[in-house]
């Protein structure tokens, strides 16, 4: 008997090692569909032909609106379910981190990639100053990476890291309608989801008390 549980125990501890495995795995592919495009964007195709960034763009916006289509429960009512088939509850802490995090890299990349096609097609609607040598898709990415952790409440990073401005900041109400329209874009569905996992919660509760 002492065996047979013994048996069953590990047999139950490697079946869980596997399921994390199974996360872990599933997490790092989800990254993968924003640093990808991130990756050819900054380090490929800077300073190359406008064809080149349209097509990095599209793929960018791709993924974006795959993230979205995936993150917005109002649509799909299979939202849940669809994912925990996948190894990843959304409802949980896990599920909530991973899938904000996805999607603001994904904004991220997506709103560089678009910047740097209007500053190369049409630099008189978005104009830049920077306090680098030149203005990359690496500094406009920055940008917006600068913003996005600028709009995480009560930690005040860059003000503790001494940090006044962003490395790129906008010259004309076009760029600033761009960082507006991302912030929108970023604050939507992470305020969604949040209200339905807390939803999810306290519906738990109430079945548990």
């Amino acid at each position: 008997m002492t065996s047979i549980a013994s048996s069953s125990s590990l047999r139950g501890r490697l079946e869980l090692a596997a399921q994390s495995v199974g996360k872990i795995t599933l997490f790092l592919a989800l990254l993968a569909v924003p640093a990808l495009p991130y990756a050819v964007l900054r380090f490929l195709i800077e300073g190359s032909l406008c064809v080149h960034w349209s097509l990095t763009a599209v793929i960018t916006l791709a993924c974006l609106a795959f993230c979205a289509y995936r993150i917005v429960p109002a649509v799909t009512s299979s939202f849940a379910s669809n994912w925990w088939k996948t190894g990843i509850n959304v409802n949980s802490a896990l599920g909530m981190y991973i899938f904000v995090g996805v999607f603001a890299l994904t904004a991220t990349a997506a709103f560089g990639g678009l910047s740097a096609i209007l500053y190369q097609v049409r630099p008189s609607w978005v104009q830049y100053t920077t306090t680098r040598d030149s203005i990359t898709s690496g500094a406009l990415t920055d940008l917006y990476a600068w913003h996005l952790l600028d709009m995480v409440p009560a930690i005040d990073i860059w003000k503790s890291l001494g940090v006044d401005a962003p490395p790129v900041t906008s010259a004309t109400r076009a760029g600033g309608l761009l960082v507006l329209a991302y912030k929108i874009i970023i604050a939507f569905p992470l305020i969604t989801i949040a209200c339905r996992w807390i939803a999810w919660r306290m519906d738990t509760a109430k079945k548990l008390a």
